[in-house]
């Protein structure tokens, strides 16, 4: 019996009051069946659509959803197209000290996303906002 993982994150991401988006595989395009909805329509954290979405499909992806939504940021630490994330990261911390212990992933082309509970923050014309 074959574990189909992406279901497993996708129950955990629900778990964790965020919410997600089954999309095409190697994509972060919405499903066929989804085309022309915006990616708040069709987000879910329900566990049972989450079942219905992934149960079987062990290709697809997740696509998370943040903003206001799940009340997440995410960094996205891109190193694809010659972009120098990781470089950029490093010169973040050393002018705002080290970035909290978050949940990190790897991505496919071998980025990072890190995942940040808004809190009191808010984001803004896709600026981060922090209120005092």
């Amino acid at each position: 019996m074959s574990t189909n993982l992406v279901l497993e994150h996708a129950l955990w991401y629900a778990q964790q009051g965020i919410y997600v988006n089954a999309v095409q595989p190697n994509s972060k395009a919405l499903l066929a069946e989804n085309k022309g909805k915006s990616v708040f329509e069709t987000a879910t954290r329900d566990p049972a659509e989450s079942e219905r979405l992934f149960a079987g499909h062990p290709e697809r992806n997740i696509g998370v959803v943040p903003g206001p939504h799940s009340d997440l940021a995410i960094l996205d630490v891109d190193v694809k197209n010659g972009c120098r994330g990781r470089e950029a990261l490093a010169v973040l911390e050393a002018c705002c000290g080290p970035l909290p212990r978050t949940l990190r992933e790897e991505t496919p082309s071998g980025g990072q996303h890190l995942f940040f509970r808004l809190g009191e923050a808010r984001i803004s014309n896709g600026k981060l906002m922090v209120n005092d």
